[in-house]
């Protein structure tokens, strides 16, 4: 599930990551429940996952900022963080010290060769290189391996920043595996990132996570190198290899790419969180603090994140999007923006003609239907008026229709099409433009809106209590 924040401009959803632009010099990650593997989004949500993957990595970025600087700004939720704006630099620098996983597999298949590295011939799954080896990739869609030699010959670094990168990865790599010897934990390989903010190179993304590294239990290994139970992705990442190797695949004939499963079955599910849970109170020594201890999982994403950022002043608690059916209905929009803001609400202005770019109306249910705060939609459209009926098919919010008329007998015309929607459409339709916009203000269902509301019809009360009392003295 992607996250939606339309308050925010989206820059860049990620495998598991989306991040929003808030000003020039800062956006706001969210980590999300999704798991990744093999270069695909699986169809599984791994619940606080991304609590965990957040939390973790900012442990790590405060540990480590001695060796060097970071992106972290704040952390403002669980699985939300606020960062420096910087320019990524499109590598991942890959750090291994033993020989498992992808280089095994591929080892096996014959390679001998990974980056600068020539590997010999005798060597056994899980055991140690004599040295932390470096094999970066490049950051893309699909990455690839490129060399030491390829980086500066591709005029992606110059040499000395890239010697400085390499130098500043395997202090950070050493850091932490002696900070996890100590817990009983091996710090098998890892990837770091890195940009430039301003002429200075620094760590983005995340560090030292069940996502980006690989961890043993030092006791397991010792016990045999060849039988450990990851306490990271590297579990989902065996239990996809052996569903494509599976007797239901046996019929596939030889050197025919074998499916992938997308769809993770419940224990596999839960065993995933339980191990990342498990390693990230192994690593921090803390319990990790979910939003709400009574039911932290549906807190994670929506209630939890619209809280921290409507405290921070980022977003507003509720939303309304007026959809104009043309630009010639902006005077009247901006009459029930106005009203909006006297209420401290959000609200986005659009233009989308259900005859003309009604494909548009897709692209903006996908971005509100699952939005961290409540919506409501108002539409304006006068004669001939198929926008209501359009958006209220395919929006889960309320939709409402406030159409503009020039005057009575243009309201005698075209009211008709704003008041006969289709059948079973969920669409009001009111002519009364501060009537309708307080109407989508109380559809919000937002408790500090209801208690302004509760004080204005106190306030009428008592004005008409008045007005009585005074007639009554004539």
């Amino acid at each position: 599930m992607k996250i939606n924040i339309p308050s925010l401009k989206k820059i860049h959803s990620g495998k598991v990551r989306d991040s929003f632009k808030l000003d020039d010099d800062r956006r706001l990650i969210v980590v999300s429940d999704r798991i990744s593997a093999f270069d695909h989004i699986l169809n599984a949500k791994i619940p606080i996952k991304g609590s965990i993957l957040n939390s973790l990595s900012n442990f790590w970025f405060k540990k480590t900022s001695h060796i060097i600087n970071n992106h972290l700004i704040e952390q403002i939720a669980g699985n939300a963080s606020i960062v420096q704006e910087a320019k990524p630099i499109k590598l991942e620098i890959i750090l291994r010290k033993y020989i498992t996983g992808s280089l095994w597999r591929n080892y096996l298949k014959g390679a001998r060769k990974f980056s600068t590295y020539t590997l010999s011939n005798n060597l056994k799954e899980n055991s140690a290189f004599n040295e932390v080896i470096i094999t970066p990739t490049t950051k893309d869609i699909s990455d690839q391996e490129i060399s030491y030699h390829q980086i500066i010959e591709n005029k992606i670094l110059l040499k000395e920043q890239l010697d400085y990168i390499y130098d500043v990865s395997l202090s950070l790599f050493n850091f932490a595996s002696s900070y996890l010897e100590k817990r009983g934990l091996i710090l098998v390989d890892t990837k770091f990132e890195f940009a430039f903010l301003q002429d200075k190179i620094i760590l983005i993304d995340e560090i030292f996570t069940p996502d980006s590294s690989r961890f043993w239990y030092k006791s397991q290994y010792d016990n045999n190198p060849l039988t450990i139970e990851s306490p990271d992705k590297e579990f989902v990442r065996k239990y996809l290899l052996n569903e494509m190797n599976s007797s239901e695949n046996k019929n596939i004939p030889m050197h025919t790419p074998r499916p992938m499963p997308l769809v993770l079955p419940e224990n596999i599910i839960s065993d995933t969180s339980k191990r990342y849970l498990d390693l990230y109170k192994n690593i921090t020594e803390n319990n990790l603090q979910l939003s709400s201890p009574s039911n932290p999982l549906s807190m994670t994403f929506s209630v939890s994140l619209s809280q921290a950022l409507v405290e921070k002043n980022i977003i507003k608690d509720g939303l309304i999007v007026i959809v104009m059916g043309s630009k010639n209905d902006l005077s009247h929009a901006l009459k029930i923006k106005e009203i909006c803001k006297m209420y401290a609400v959000d609200v986005i202005l659009r233009v989308i003609s259900a005859h003309k770019n009604g494909e548009e109306i897709i692209n903006l249910a996908n971005e509100i239907n699952n939005s961290i705060t409540p919506v409501v939609v108002v539409a304006i459209a006068g004669r001939s008026n198929g926008l209501g009926g359009a958006l209220a098919y395919n929006l889960s919010v309320p939709v409402i229709n406030i159409p503009p008329f020039k005057d009575n007998l243009d309201m005698f015309l075209n009211i008709n099409s704003s008041l006969i929607m289709p059948q079973n459409a969920t669409v009001a339709t009111t002519i009364d433009i501060e009537g309708g916009t307080r109407l989508a203000l109380k559809s919000l269902q937002i408790e500090r809106l209801r208690n302004l509301f509760n004080d204005e019809i106190l306030k009428l009360k008592e004005k008409m209590n008045d007005d009585d009392q005074a007639v009554q003295l004539l």
